[in-house]
């Protein structure tokens, strides 16, 4: 009993720092991983994931904070081995067949030891720091009061910074700040002037003021910036100016409204006052054609891009109405499609595509060449369910409209 309590004494002492360094290392870890998973109130956020490689801003590709995870667990492992390995002086107290002589290590050696791994962890925390969490911002529930959706189907950002929403099934628009705080709202089911029924999609024009689809009142309607009506147009049919199921809906650098007409499988083109200018496209599947386009969006160069939904693919159009090009074939792979609804064009000519049946977002440049993709299928922060729309501002920060999910994801800084 005199030697086992002499001898676990020795081996306490002797590993007091080592242990106490362990314990440390795992502070660091816990703290990572309570950080990361902690803040879930009204705006909770998480880390970027980005599903493959190609992330530029990745090492490869794996979260910088898993980087310090990782350093933390190797150090804890070395510094177990080391430490807790016999000493090459001799313990007489302790039975020589304990001891292996061959496999004795100097107490320099532990010693440096316990210096490389203080420095590890040192570096764990100054070079690869834990992710920031301010990254992602949630917002939005299911139900029907204020901040709450049922199917978000449409987004936009102002110039200033407002977000606004078309909450499908509620039959309104609804208004935030930048950060998801709930300001206002307007429009119930009815077909009357400032009625909605199905707002199917949002758009904003120079002046700020909002232009809603709806799909059921087969119209457009023309709204201020805080809800009142201007002015609509629209009603059910295939010949010019009239619409069936209308979705998408975008204004160009002129101040024309560009309207998916879903149903009749063409774009078409009018003023700000709802006065017919052009159609664009037919039903097919040939280049130029759609089968039910659900979203258009225009770059800063009044180029025209189309989510040829049922085609899985996105064309790409002159201001004039000239194909261009086009990409995309049904599938689950890079660059191909399932559904596509919504397309959105960054400042730099990037084209954006909500792969809506593939519950992801996809990054392409202005001709169609695949960079990146984000986002699975779940409902945590970063994943999707059948997220519908999109919007970008001029910083970069991408707000997503997460429809099935109920609730809107801004992804701030340019992550794609």
């Amino acid at each position: 009993m005199i030697f086992l309590h002499s001898y676990g004494d020795r081996i306490f002492k002797k590993n007091t720092i080592s242990i106490f360094l362990i314990y440390l290392k795992a502070a660091i870890i816990t703290s990572f991983f309570t950080e990361s998973s902690s803040s879930l109130s009204y705006a909770y956020a998480a880390n970027m994931a980005i599903e493959n490689k190609q992330n530029d801003n990745l090492l490869l590709g794996i979260d910088p904070g898993w980087w310090q995870v990782i350093i933390a667990v190797a150090s804890i492992l070395l510094t177990v081995i080391f430490y807790f390995h016999p000493s090459s002086d001799k313990d007489k107290s302790i039975p020589r067949d304990r001891i292996r002589e061959n496999k004795r290590i100097p107490k320099k050696s532990k010693i440096f030891i316990l210096i490389i791994s203080i420095i590890i962890i040192s570096v764990s925390i100054l070079v690869f720091p834990k992710p920031n969490n301010s990254n992602i911002v949630v917002f939005g529930s299911s139900g029907k009061n204020p901040g709450q959706f049922d199917y978000p189907a449409g987004i936009v950002i102002d110039e200033t910074g407002y977000i606004y929403v078309a909450d499908w099934n509620n039959d309104r628009v609804q208004k935030f700040t930048a950060d998801g705080h709930f300001i206002t709202m307007w429009g119930h089911n009815g077909s009357m002037p400032g009625q909605l029924n199905g707002p199917s999609d949002i758009a904003i024009d120079g002046s700020g003021n909002i232009y809603v689809t709806e799909l059921f009142n087969n119209r457009v309607q023309k709204f201020t910036a805080d809800g009142h009506f201007i002015t609509m147009w629209g009603h059910n049919g295939s010949m010019p100016g009239q619409v069936n199921s209308p979705e998408g809906i975008d204004v160009d650098s002129f101040g024309n409204v560009y309207v998916a007409d879903s149903g009749n499988s063409r774009i078409q083109k009018f003023t700000a006052d709802g006065q017919f200018i052009s159609l664009l496209g037919s039903y097919g599947s040939m280049p130029g054609q759609f089968n039910y386009p659900t979203d258009v969006t225009i770059d800063s160069f009044d180029n025209v891009y189309v989510a040829d939904t049922k085609n899985n693919r996105v064309q790409k159009f002159t201001a004039n109405g000239q194909y261009i090009t086009h990409w995309g074939i049904l599938g689950k792979g890079t660059g191909q499609f399932n559904s596509p609804y919504g397309v959105i064009t960054d400042s730099n000519g990037n084209v954006y595509v909500a792969d809506y049946g593939n519950s992801r977002i996809q990054k392409f440049d202005a001709n169609g060449q695949f960079q990146r993709s984000m986002g699975i299928e779940g409902i945590n922060p970063k994943e999707f369910y059948k997220a519908e729309d999109m919007s970008i501002d001029k910083s970069g920060n991408l707000y997503i409209a997460d429809s099935e999910n109920d609730r809107v994801q801004i992804f701030k800084g340019q992550f794609l």
